[in-house]
């Protein structure tokens, strides 16, 4: 890149780009020492809700004295570009050594007890992080943390900056209520440490999808799997902990990030691995000589056959009274992520808001449940699967519609994607294969288009609609 001066700081490389920003090493020309230099993205400058964002990057980061937080020098103006300087630390990022996963239950602990240390510091001074992810955690070669990017990062008593119902911060490692685009505070961010720390205890993430509605649905509908199920040699307290920071509800979370580290540091005392049944010897020579059973061993025997009756008894139950064939149907708008980047926040949300007040009225008109909103997508099933057909049909019209009173740019597209199958319903929830099937089909519709399982395809033919191969 060609020489260029901003301010004390000569600029040396780029190293790093991405939506977010432009990342540089730098030159203290005056002290004499390597900063980074960050800078919004070319598209994004002349943007005053991108460039107020920028600015409480700074302010939030700025605002925190903690070694491990990225320190802030400077904010700079040179022309219509603005800079943050900040301090440049070499090593490698968590995303790197996530790779080697699982990693050491010592060095797990170590790397999590200091993102607890330096986010309970932003906690106190009231600033939620919203974005925690190992591309946002640093390790210097001496092993010292850094968080870095404070980019979405909420202030309290601060105005907001984003719409209501936008999504902000990472899929893979977002908490479910700020999945749902609802209010979050502290805790959301312990979830994100938590997903962190599954990762390095398992090499996987907690949740996946092979899609954002996917992730989304899992976030706030599925439970990971046991830590120690992945890995059986992983401590089962230490296990215990991690999975508190993600549960769904944020009151079954830590109450702060320094109760978490005082969790984690705690797990020395308790058992490493599964704990092996009262009663064995792993030593051949040490085991006793097994006793005949008695009577109490009979009652235990009977007592355990009939919990296991009483809970066949209870499956049956819940089979009789929640479960059902529905049709799921799965809708979001194509293209909403360019939309925001294009036109804004606030008329990112007016899009998303016109959209649902177009759609809810088609769901309900054919006796469609709408079961929740995930950023820009609808989730919503019916009793009946042609009338659930009919309704994916009108909502394409009903849009075709009101597109066609507008200028093309403010125009919405859909894509829809409909199954037929097995449920537990309760309380206008649903719960099954159904759900995930038809979240994994929306990725093969295109705009404007209807994508219907195998099932429900053979279920709906000799029925008078248009199918396309």
């Amino acid at each position: 890149m060609q020489s260029k001066q901003i301010g004390p700081y000569a600029l040396l490389e780029e190293i790093g780009r991405g939506a977010m920003g432009e990342v540089y090493l730098a030159e203290d020309t005056v002290l004499k020492r390597k900063v980074v230099l960050k800078t919004l993205p070319s598209h994004d400058q002349l943007r005053e809700g991108a460039r107020q964002r920028f600015l409480r990057e700074a302010q939030s980061a700025a605002a925190l004295n903690h070694p491990n937080i990225v320190t802030v020098f400077a904010f700079l103006q040179e022309g219509e570009s603005n800079y943050i300087a900040m301090e440049y630390v070499e090593g490698e990022s968590l995303r790197a050594v996530v790779q080697e996963a699982p990693l050491a239950v010592p060095r797990i602990v170590d790397i999590v007890s200091q993102i607890c240390d330096g986010i309970h510091c932003a906690h106190q001074q009231g600033i939620v992080h919203r974005d925690l992810k190992p591309e946002n955690i640093m390790l210097s070669p001496e092993g010292r943390v850094k968080i870095l990017d404070f980019g979405l990062a909420k202030l309290k008593n601060a105005s907001s900056l984003t719409a209501r119902e936008q999504l902000v911060g990472t899929l893979q490692y977002m908490a479910p209520e700020q999945a749902q685009g609802r209010e979050v505070d502290h805790r959301a961010d312990l979830y994100s440490i938590g997903c962190m720390a599954y990762e390095m205890a398992t090499g996987r993430l907690p949740l996946q999808g092979d899609y954002p509605m996917a992730v989304l649905y899992a976030a706030v509908n599925e439970e990971p799997e046991p830590i120690e199920r992945v890995n059986p040699e992983f401590p089962v307290a230490l296990s215990r902990a991690i999975h508190r920071c993600l549960e769904k509800d944020p009151k079954q979370r830590f109450e702060s990030a320094l109760e978490l580290k005082e969790a984690l540091l705690g797990w020395a005392g308790q058992p490493h691995t599964r704990p092996a049944p009262e009663g064995t010897f792993p030593e051949a020579g040490n085991r006793p000589p097994e006793a005949p059973a008695g009577p109490q061993d009979e009652a235990v025997k009977e007592s355990i056959e009939d919990l296991l009756q009483a809970r066949q008894r209870i499956d049956e139950l819940i089979a009789s009274k929640f479960t059902r064939q529905i049709t799921v149907m799965f809708s979001d708008v194509v293209g909403s992520t360019a939309f925001f980047e294009r036109r804004g926040d606030l008329e990112g949300r007016a899009m998303i808001q016109r959209y649902n007040q177009l759609m809810f009225p088609v769901v309900q008109r054919f006796d469609g449940k709408i079961i929740k909103t995930i950023g820009d997508g609808i989730l919503s099933y019916f009793e009946d699967s042609v009338a659930a057909a009919r309704a994916a049909c009108q909502m394409q019209r009903t849009l075709a519609q009101d597109n066609g009173r507008r200028l093309p740019e403010d125009r919405i597209q859909i894509r829809v994607a409909l199954h037929m199958g097995t449920a537990v319903v309760d309380h206008n929830d649903v719960y099954g294969d159904v759900v995930n099937i038809a979240a994994r089909l929306e990725k093969h519709a295109g705009p404007e288009q209807i994508v219907l399982s195998e099932t429900l395809f053979e279920q709906l033919r000799g029925q008078p609609f248009t199918f396309v191969p």
